[in-house]
C-alpha cells in the first residue's frame, strides 16, 4: 500500500541521515560530495536506497553470497538496474561484467585451495614436485584470468 512505501521511504531517509552522522568525522572537506564523488547526492541516495531495499528482501546467506559476488540476487541486482536507468546500458554492462569476472575468480579460488590442500602444492624449488605444481598453478592462474577477460 501507499503508507507502507511511505514508511519504508522514511526509514531509508533516517538510515541515510544516521549513516551521514556516523561518518561525519571522516567526511572530506565541505563542498566535496559524500559517498561517491562521481555522483551527485541524489544519485548516491538512489543507489543506496536501491541497495538497501533489495538487501531487506534477501535472506542473510543470500546477502553474504551477493556481497562476495558469488551468487546474484534472484531477478538480478537492483543497484545495476538503477545504474542502467541513470547512466545507460553500457555502464550497467560494465558492472554486470565485473560481477561475472569476480564469480569466475571464485571458481579459481576453489580450485587453488583444493590443489594447495589436497595436492600439497606449495612454493618451493622447481626440481621438487611441490614446487613444479606450484609453478603450474601460477601459469594456470594466468590462463584462467586471460580466459575470463576474453569472456
Amino acid at each position: 500500500s501507499n503508507t507502507d512505501s511511505e514508511s519504508e521511504s522514511l526509514q531509508l531517509h533516517w538510515l541515510g541521515l544516521l549513516a551521514e552522522h556516523a561518518t561525519n568525522a571522516v567526511r572530506p572537506a565541505k563542498g566535496v560530495p559524500w559517498i561517491w564523488p562521481l555522483h551527485n547526492n541524489d544519485v548516491s541516495a538512489a543507489i543506496l536506497t536501491a541497495y538497501m531495499s533489495q538487501a531487506d528482501a534477501l535472506t542473510w546467506w543470500r546477502q553474504v553470497l551477493w556481497a562476495l559476488r558469488m551468487l546474484p540476487p534472484p531477478g538480478g541486482s537492483e543497484t545495476e538496474r538503477q545504474l542502467a536507468r541513470h547512466y545507460g546500458a553500457a555502464v550497467a554492462y560494465v558492472f554486470a561484467w565485473s560481477n561475472l569476472y569476480l564469480r569466475g575468480l571464485w571458481v579459481l579460488v576453489a580450485f587453488m585451495l583444493l590443489a594447495y590442500y589436497v595436492l600439497d602444492a606449495a612454493p618451493g624449488d622447481l626440481g621438487t614436485s611441490s614446487g613444479a605444481l606450484w609453478n603450474a598453478l601460477q601459469f594456470f592462474t594466468l590462463l584462467w584470468s586471460a580466459a575470463l577477460a576474453d569472456a
